[in-house]
């Protein structure tokens, strides 16, 4: 609004002030010129009125405009302060039956051409609203899957941390299905607890194919869902809380891994390597396990080789149901002597428990014992030669 255009409001809202300040004034010291008041009044209303609104900072008007009905609702205010004194000044059965009369129609053009136009235009704009957000919001989504495509294959530092950023852009749109194929955003390998850290990564429903997450350290992430996550890797990732829920997983890497209160429930695993990896707190309810090829020998699979495990995990892997179990039968528990148990097919390790048989309490005692009896049997045999000679 320039300079002209406020002079011109000041101008009529001076003019609705002075008619006002006549109004009162013949009502309480001329009551007989009663005829100026029904001049006066509305006038110095309506200009007062109007003039305001125009010279309103930006705060009331953004009020009025976000809903227009409370311009209707100012409107019955203006004509209930201009038609009160008048009828005070006006009274006879003759007028109020009038104006009770012109009441009853502006209160239903009000209702019927105001409020309800008022609730369809309020509608229409919120509909509008809502489709242009979502327009925004579906460009703004293109856009992130754009960059992600244009940087597929890249592997330089700046290019995973720019492919990082558009994931939790399109996680902040509620996007979790997004086409990881032969993306790398794998972190620095020798950081230890110094990895970099991404909290709530979403992948549900997503495609990894030949994608590298490896050397991250994710709090919470969400894999569900997966139907193609291949030749993948995960290598030496710290999680916390991981879900892999209903996933199918082929050949993909999890070794070093770190992978606290991991949930792997009804997923099915084809060559997965979880060698070296700490896998206490993990839960494999009802999870299929299938070996297609073998490392090394023919018969032997060692993709769960110098596993960090729980000292009961053969008992929870029966607990679980899980489907392909009977690799484990070649796997033993191996304690190390140190609070700590890992799986080994390594036929010089003592057994601390193994799938088929329970071996936990005593086994040491056990096999030290056999070991000192095999001693003493063949020192003995050996003394009875010398005297049979």
């Amino acid at each position: 609004m320039d300079t002209r255009q406020k002079i011109y409001l000041r101008t009529l809202l001076m003019i609705g002030a002075v008619y006002l300040i006549f109004s009162i004034w013949f009502f309480f010291w001329k009551p007989a010129n009663k005829d100026f008041i029904f001049l006066f009044l509305p006038s110095a209303i309506i200009l007062i009125v109007i003039s305001s609104i125009f010279l309103f900072n930006d705060k009331p008007k953004r009020w009025f405009l976000q809903k227009p009905v409370r311009f209707y609702w100012v409107g019955i205010g203006i004509a209930f302060l201009i038609l009160i004194p008048l009828g005070y000044l006006y009274g006879g059965k003759e007028y109020k039956g009038n104006v009770l009369v012109e009441a009853h129609g502006l209160l239903f053009d009000l209702l019927v051409f105001g409020i309800l136009w008022s609730l369809y235009d309020t509608m229409k704009k919120q509909d509008e609203n809502d489709k242009k957000e979502e327009n925004e919001r579906r460009l703004r989504i293109e856009r992130h899957q754009e960059q992600i495509d244009y940087l597929r294959h890249w592997k330089s530092d700046e290019a995973k941390f720019i492919i990082r950023g558009h994931i939790q852009s399109l996680n902040k749109e509620k996007i979790t299905k997004i086409d990881m194929s032969h993306i790398d955003i794998s972190g620095l390998e020798n950081k230890g607890s110094q990895k970099l850290r991404i909290e709530n990564l979403k992948l549900d429903g997503s495609t990894l194919h030949h994608s590298n997450l490896s050397h991250l350290n994710l709090l919470k992430p969400s894999f569900n869902n997966m139907k193609y996550c291949s030749y993948s890797q995960f290598v030496g990732i710290i999680t916390m809380k991981a879900e892999f829920k209903n996933s199918h997983l082929q050949e993909v890497d999890f070794s070093c891994a770190i992978l606290n209160g991991a949930d792997f429930t009804g997923s099915t695993i084809v060559d997965v390597s979880f060698k070296r990896a700490n896998l206490k707190g993990v839960v494999f309810k009802n999870l299929t396990i299938s070996i297609a090829t073998f490392n090394d020998d023919i018969n032997i699979d060692h993709s769960f080789e110098d596993a960090w495990v729980n000292p009961n995990f053969f008992e929870q892997i029966k607990e679980w149901n899980v489907e392909g179990a009977n690799i484990f039968q070649d796997y033993k528990i191996v304690d190390h002597n140190n609070g700590k148990y890992f799986l080994s097919t390594n036929p010089n390790y003592i057994a601390y428990a193994t799938y088929s048989d329970d071996l936990r309490y005593g086994s040491l005692t056990k096999h030290y014992t056999e070991v000192a009896l095999w001693f003493f049997t063949s020192f003995f045999e050996k003394d009875n030669n010398k005297d049979i000679s």
